[in-house]
């Protein structure tokens, strides 16, 4: 039994590593995909087109059980609202990608941190340790120093890249209330492309989509045209992939271990963009990256305290409901629940899995993916 749990835990360890460099490779992709395509093709909306199309196409295939019926209620208290801000932050990355370097886009994109510890205490009164408070201060110090030292700094790109960050952080906050009511999450993200798509597509005929159309926007590109083509599908594609990566790698690893992950995935794409469209840098502006990256990182290590420590609160109730608490022989029970608690508490990259009544894993939480 025990050889076969080792090689069960190491097949999951494997299919884990390969989930995470797939959704690296999709997220690098897509933002170089992005950028290269909008070099010769400066048309946001028609790219945040491309990758709800792709996402619809792809998404269907990973639904685990038919799509719920939704009331009305369903539409006003989460769909429409999540539409909505599924939208801006689709526009708004897009938008922040075409103004400015990728590797600055995703370095501004860090600061998630600190809109998510803002809403969190505003919108859920939750309460965060001092040390995830401390580490805003490099996060902010990092952002400055690299939109000061950017030597290709855009106001749009920064504002929309804050957007970008600041909407996303709202939406996560929703999905989670709207996760708690036993709606899957590939159902959400579904409905919510779906429904974006939809509503873009007017905006979109309007703007962008007449003059492609009916317009001379692609004869005037020339032999560039099919190549504009073939990067828009690719960055819709690599969309798609990075979301149902993200997802299942998500269901496979603890939060923390996700979290660990994401900063790495931000640093890859920091790297790999700079290396793909060789942006010049000073050494003032790589310094300002490297300590909000440093920033993120100590943000992060202060939630996996926090939760370390709630764990820990949580066993040892539980072990005192189970053996009697600080009664009679309290000393020797407590001795062996200490000790017990110790094991459990050692650092696992499975740890702490959820599992629906079906036995199938649960993501914690929503996606993180900017």
């Amino acid at each position: 039994m025990a050889g076969g749990g080792g090689a069960s835990a190491r097949k999951e360890l494997v299919r884990a590593v390969g989930l995470c460099m797939l959704w690296y490779l999709g997220s690098m992709m897509n933002s170089i995909f992005s950028k290269s395509a909008m070099k010769v093709f400066p048309r946001p909306i028609t790219v945040t087109m491309a990758q709800l199309l792709m996402v619809n196409i792809c998404l269907p295939f990973f639904l685990p059980s038919k799509m719920p019926r939704l009331s009305r209620k369903d539409w006003t208290s989460w769909v429409i609202p999540l539409t909505v801000l599924k939208i801006v932050v689709s526009l708004s990355s897009q938008i922040s990608i075409l103004k400015v370097p990728v590797a600055y886009a995703h370095t501004v994109k860090g600061m998630m941190p600190i809109f998510t510890v803002f809403l969190s205490k505003v919108f859920l009164n939750q309460h965060h340790p001092l040390l995830a408070y401390i580490s805003l201060i490099p996060i902010i110090s990092g952002v400055v120093i690299a939109s000061v030292t950017e030597l290709q700094f855009d106001l749009l790109g920064l504002i929309s890249a804050l957007v970008a960050t600041f909407t996303f952080a709202i939406q996560n906050i929703f999905s989670k209330k709207v996760m708690k009511k036993g709606v899957h999450h590939i159902s959400i993200l579904l409905l919510v492309s779906q429904s974006a798509f939809v509503a873009l597509l007017p905006y979109w005929l309007w703007n962008e989509g007449t003059d492609i159309l009916f317009g001379d926007t692609f004869t005037s590109l020339g032999d560039q045209a099919f190549v504009v083509l073939y990067e828009m599908a690719l960055c819709g594609l690599c969309s798609a992939i990075q979301t149902i990566a993200a997802f299942t790698f998500l269901s496979y690893v603890t939060p923390v271990t996700y979290s660990v992950a994401n900063v790495a995935k931000r640093i890859v794409i920091i790297v790999a963009s700079m290396l793909f469209f060789q942006n010049p840098a000073t050494p003032a502006n790589i310094a300002g990256i490297a300590i909000s990256i440093c920033g993120i990182a100590l943000y992060n290590k202060s939630k996996l305290d926090e939760r370390r420590r709630t764990q820990m609160q949580q066993q040892l109730a539980m072990d005192e409901a189970k053996w009697g608490g600080g009664g009679g022989g309290g000393g020797v029970m407590n001795g062996y629940n200490g000790a017990h608690h110790q094991q459990q508490q050692q650092p696992s990259f499975f740890a702490n899995q959820h599992y629906t009544s079906g036995g199938k894993r649960k993501p914690f939480g929503p996606l993180h993916v900017v």
